[in-house]
């Protein structure tokens, strides 16, 4: 047998060789042993700064750097947003095609920071930040064009779809408008029976030939309807 010292206590001990080899430090006990390992560092979550006993070098309290799997996502999540991303390039392009720039002290920008490029533009053109109703139209059909010279402003999404559908031609761009091809005359006429000769709805939509949520629509004046007459 030879004799070792205890890593813990540095109290002496007899052990055969065989069993030495096992391991690289020498333990008296079991307690010894457990003690060793659970007041061997102290670590720190690099999230929110709260503190624990790891055990030794190999096992997995030693190795974590986080407290709980909530401040493991949080510092996941900043570094994948915005500014600290490793993709970070100050902008993004949208599914829809439109080109996105990462501005969070905007007030009009989304839950993630990001605000279209395009609206940045006319802001700075007419001198005020968009209502959330205002529209942008690209002239070219081209959503990453955003010159100053290809966009246009309407004042809400119904007259930006009125433009296509009427002005450009796009019968595709609204299925809904398609079955509401109204003059305005028309329009004041819904509204005239509705209000003035009490008509009902369902026989107003039966007059004009459509259905009823449309004539509700017209008469609450939820939307701007216009056909340009020739």
């Amino acid at each position: 047998m030879i004799e070792y010292v205890c890593s813990n206590c540095a109290k002496k001990v007899m052990k055969y060789p065989s069993k030495a080899k096992r391991c690289k430090k020498q333990f008296c006990s079991v307690d010894c042993h457990n003690q060793y390992r659970k007041f061997k560092t102290v670590k720190q979550c690099e999230m929110c700064g709260s503190k624990w006993y790891a055990e030794d070098a190999g096992s997995n309290e030693y190795r974590r750097k986080f407290c709980s799997k909530e401040c493991k996502n949080k510092a996941a999540s900043m570094k994948l947003k915005g500014r600290t991303s490793r993709n970070y390039k100050g902008r993004r392009v949208t599914t829809q095609g439109y080109i996105e720039v990462f501005i969070p002290e905007h007030p009009n920008a989304n839950s993630n920071g990001y605000y279209k490029r395009a609206n940045l533009v006319m802001e700075k053109k007419i001198g005020r930040y968009l209502d959330r109703k205002e529209v942008i139209h690209h002239i070219d059909k081209n959503k990453q064009n955003d010159d100053l010279d290809n966009l246009m402003l309407f004042a809400s999404n119904s007259e930006h779809i009125s433009y296509h559908y009427f002005v450009l031609g796009d019968k595709h761009i609204n299925n809904r408008l398609r079955k509401s091809k109204f003059s305005m005359e028309q329009m004041e006429k819904m509204r005239k029976f509705y209000r003035v000769e009490n008509m009902n709805i369902h026989k107003i939509s039966k007059i004009f030939n459509t259905s009823w949520g449309t004539v509700s629509e017209i008469i609450k004046e939820s939307r701007d309807i216009y056909k340009k007459e020739t």
